[in-house]
Parts: structure tokens; sequence; C-alpha cells
């Protein structure tokens, strides 16, 4: 069973979120990532908003199944993230219900859907593979 797969990009104090393939890009406000000296703060709040955007976006296939995501830090922060930082973002990713979370840095600029569509069936091995071990 194919899981839909949600590409989010992260700038200071919003994110784009939409279902690759779908070509609607949702725009959602969220103070937790408004915090001043580095980019994610209050992790509840990112939490429920990005779980808001997943139920927006539908991206539970038969209102159960998790979907795949890859978050995109847009913003280039100075001295770049922490790991304490990127795994408290992937954390509130899974808590809103992402099953698995693929992290991109912002070395790279937005994808488009084609961009995404040649790279999903890597990132999906990856999850197969993982789920095996």
């Amino acid at each position: 069973m194919l899981r839909n797969f949600v590409y989010i990009q992260v700038y200071r104090g919003y994110f784009f979120a939409r279902i690759v393939k779908s070509g609607i890009d949702v725009r959602f406000e969220c103070a937790g990532l408004s915090d001043t000296g580095r980019l994610f703060g209050d992790y509840k709040s990112i939490s429920e908003q990005f779980g808001v955007a997943l139920r927006r976006l539908r991206a539970f296939r038969f209102g159960i199944v998790k979907p795949l995501a890859l978050v995109h830090l847009i913003p280039s922060m100075d001295g770049g993230y922490t790991r304490a930082e990127l795994q408290e973002l992937k954390q509130a990713a899974e808590a809103a219900g992402v099953g698995r979370i693929f992290l991109l840095d912002d070395k790279e600029r937005p994808l488009s859907d084609e961009a995404l569509i040649q790279i999903i069936p890597v990132l999906r091995l990856m999850h197969d593979v993982d789920k095996n071990k």
C-alpha cells in the first residue's frame, strides 16, 4: 500500500505543505517557527500546526495510513542547525502523525514536484530498509 508523500518547506514563522503530485502548496502560519536566534521555538506549536496541515491535506490514506514526509529547511541559519534542533523538528513531525520523516537542509532551493518524484523512490527504499532492520 502506498503512503502519501508530503513535502513541507519550513520558513521563519510559517511553512508550506503539499502532497507531492497535487501541485498545491498550502501556507500555514506557525508561532513555533518564529523564535529569535533559532528557527525552532515552541515544539508543541510546531507539532500542532504540522497536524493541522496533515489533516487539511488529507494526508492519511484511508484515514489511518501515516504519510511519509520530506521536511525542507529553507532559511539559512548562522552556524547551521544543531543536531538537537533537527531532532526536535523530527519529533514534532512524528507527533503530528508522520510515519517517517526525511530532513533536507538549507543548501538546496525549494523542490518542484518533478524533482520530488525522482527522489521519492529512493526515500521509500530507505524507509523500507530501515523498517526491516
